[in-house]
């Protein structure tokens, strides 16, 4: 995937009210890959930013690394199941989509409200599809 998501936390995060019912209704559900790259990676993208906006506490945290890492599971093994070509023009089209300056932009919008909502002493950071090693 070319967006990829880190965190550094100093402090345990903190805890919350929040039944584990609750937390799981504040993280979207993926809608899953149609088979056409351009929209593909477009949706993948847009529902990766859709999960960060989801993201309320520290809490959610695991939450949402754990719905992240599904949504881009998802959709790496049906490229993957239809070819290598096919996964590789998926991954360019990703790479593509998150390099614009518009998703950039909501993407630095997400991760500051994200912030907002972490406990002290954590934060999530961006590591730029231009600077991911191929």
């Amino acid at each position: 995937m070319a967006v990829s998501f880190t965190s550094c936390d100093n402090k345990q995060n903190a805890s919350s009210s929040e039944s584990a019912s609750e937390k799981s209704e504040n993280i979207d559900e993926p809608k899953g890959p149609t088979g056409d790259v351009a929209k593909d990676a477009k949706m993948m993208a847009e529902e990766a930013l859709n999960l960060m906006k989801s993201f309320k506490t520290g809490d959610d945290y695991k939450e949402f690394e754990k719905k992240t890492e599904e949504l881009q599971k998802e959709y790496e093994d049906f490229y993957k199941a239809k070819g290598e070509e096919e996964l590789k023009k998926f991954q360019e089209e990703l790479k593509n989509v998150t390099s614009t300056p518009e998703f950039k932009e909501k993407l630095e919008g997400a991760l500051i409200e994200m912030n907002k909502n972490l406990p002290e002493g954590t934060h999530m950071g961006f590591t730029g599809p231009e600077s991911i090693p191929e």
